[in-house]
C-alpha cells in the first residue's frame, strides 16, 4: 500500500516537473521572441539613422549628420560600419582626436582589421603624425582584408603611403615602398603613369623613365606618358630622347608650355653642343664661339641697365678677356678653351638669370650644355 502511494507521489511530482520545465522553456522562447523582435527593431531603427546620418554627409550637414550616426551606433552598438562612419564624420567636422579615440577603441578588438588601420592612418596623417601614421599604413598593409578585390586596395593603400611619406621628404622610405610597387604593378597605362610619377617626384628619374616609357609602349596615344617620358629624359640629360618623346606629345595632344619649352631646349642643344659626337673640329669651334657670342651679348644688354652690380662688371671685364683667346684658331688649336668658355659661359648665365631673368629656351640651353660637361652649378 505504501509503495503504490509512493510511486503515486513520485509521478506528481514528475509531472509537475515536466510542467514547470514546459513552462520555463516556453517562457524561454518568448522572451527570446521578444528580445529577438526588439533587437530586430533596434537594428531597423539604427539603419534608418544611418542612412539619414548619410544624406546629410552628402548634404554636407556634418553636425547634423554626427548626431544621427551616434544614434545608429546608440541602436547597434557592434556595427563597425557605423562607427567608422561616424570617426569620418567627426573628422570632416575638425574633431580628428575624438574620431581617433573612437577607432582606436574599435581597434583593440580586432587589431588586424585592414580597413580599421587604414583610417587610423589617414587620421593620423591628416594631424602630421608621422610615426603613427606610417605604423598604422603598414598594419593596413599586412593587415586583414575583407571584401574581394584584395590586392587591388593593397595596392592603392602602399600608393597612398607613398604619397604621405614623399610629403613628408621621407624619400628613401617612399623609394623603398616603390620597389615593393614596382612588381605589384598591372599591365595597364594608368597603373605604369602612376608608378612613373611617383618615382619622379622621388627623384629616381631612370625608373620614372623606364615606366613612363612603358605606359607609352602600352598606349602609344597617351599624351601623359610621352611627356612624361619626355621629362625625365630631359632631367636625365638624354636629349636626343626627350626630344623624340616631347615631339609625339605635342604631335598628339594639347601641349603645355613647359613641355613646348623643354621641346625648343633639347633641340636647341643637340644643334648647339660643342662635344656632340660625330661633328667635325670645325664646327665645334663654330658652336663654342656662337654659345660664347650670345652669353656674352646677354649678359652685356643686363650689365647696361645695372651698372652698379659689381658681380655683373667683373664677369663682363672677365668674358671680354678672354673673348680675343676664342678666336677661330686658337680654339682649333687648344681645344680646351672649349671648357674654358662653357665654364664662363655657366656663370653669366646665372648671373644674367639671376639679376634680370627674362631667360629664354636658347639660354636655357646654354647653361644646361655648360653644366653637361663640367660648368659650374
Amino acid at each position: 500500500m505504501e509503495t503504490q502511494e509512493t510511486r503515486r507521489a513520485l509521478r506528481t511530482d514528475i509531472l509537475r516537473l515536466l510542467a514547470l520545465t514546459g513552462c520555463a522553456v516556453a517562457l524561454f522562447f518568448v522572451t527570446r521572441a521578444i528580445f529577438a523582435r526588439q533587437r530586430s527593431l533596434e537594428i531597423r531603427e539604427a539603419a534608418r539613422w544611418y542612412e539619414v546620418g548619410e544624406s546629410q554627409l552628402r548634404e554636407g550637414e556634418i553636425a547634423s549628420a554626427t548626431r544621427s550616426l551616434r544614434k545608429a551606433i546608440r541602436d547597434d552598438p557592434n556595427n563597425r560600419k557605423y562607427a567608422i562612419r561616424l570617426a569620418d564624420a567627426l573628422a570632416d567636422a575638425g574633431h580628428n582626436t575624438e574620431a581617433i579615440e573612437a577607432l582606436s577603441r574599435l581597434r583593440e578588438s580586432d587589431p588586424e582589421d585592414a580597413s580599421l588601420n587604414l583610417h587610423l592612418a589617414r587620421l593620423a596623417a591628416k594631424d602630421n603624425d608621422v610615426s603613427d601614421a606610417i605604423h598604422y599604413y603598414e598594419n593596413a598593409l599586412y593587415g586583414r582584408w575583407t571584401g574581394g578585390q584584395v590586392d587591388a586596395r593593397q595596392r592603392d593603400t602602399r600608393i597612398e603611403l607613398i604619397q604621405f611619406l614623399l610629403s613628408q621628404h621621407e624619400h628613401q622610405r617612399a623609394l623603398s615602398e616603390l620597389l615593393i610597387l614596382d612588381g605589384e604593378l598591372p599591365q595597364s597605362a594608368d597603373a605604369q603613369n602612376q608608378a612613373a610619377e611617383l618615382f619622379l617626384e622621388a627623384n629616381d628619374l631612370p625608373r620614372a623613365f623606364k615606366h613612363f616609357e612603358q605606359a607609352a609602349h602600352l598606349d602609344p596615344q597617351d599624351v601623359d606618358a610621352l611627356t612624361g617620358a619626355g621629362e625625365a629624359s630631359f632631367r636625365l640629360g638624354d636629349y636626343r630622347t626627350a626630344r623624340h618623346f616631347l615631339e609625339a606629345a605635342v604631335k598628339r595632344g594639347e601641349p603645355d608650355p613647359k613641355t613646348v619649352r623643354d621641346l625648343s631646349v633639347a633641340k636647341t642643344i643637340l644643334r648647339s653642343d660643342p662635344f656632340a659626337p660625330h661633328i667635325s673640329p670645325a664646327e665645334r669651334e663654330r658652336r663654342t664661339l656662337s654659345i660664347f657670342d650670345l652669353s656674352l651679348r646677354r649678359l652685356q644688354a643686363c650689365a647696361e641697365q645695372h651698372d652698379v652690380d659689381a658681380q655683373l662688371q667683373a664677369l663682363r671685364a672677365q668674358a671680354v678677356a678672354i673673348q680675343p683667346k676664342l678666336s677661330p684658331n686658337a680654339v682649333l688649336q687648344n681645344p680646351e678653351m672649349t671648357t674654358t668658355a662653357l665654364e664662363l659661359v655657366s656663370e653669366m648665365e646665372r648671373a644674367t638669370n639671376a639679376t634680370c631673368g627674362g631667360a629664354q629656351p636658347a639660354d636655357d640651353a646654354m647653361l644646361l650644355i655648360a653644366r653637361l660637361h663640367g660648368g659650374a652649378e
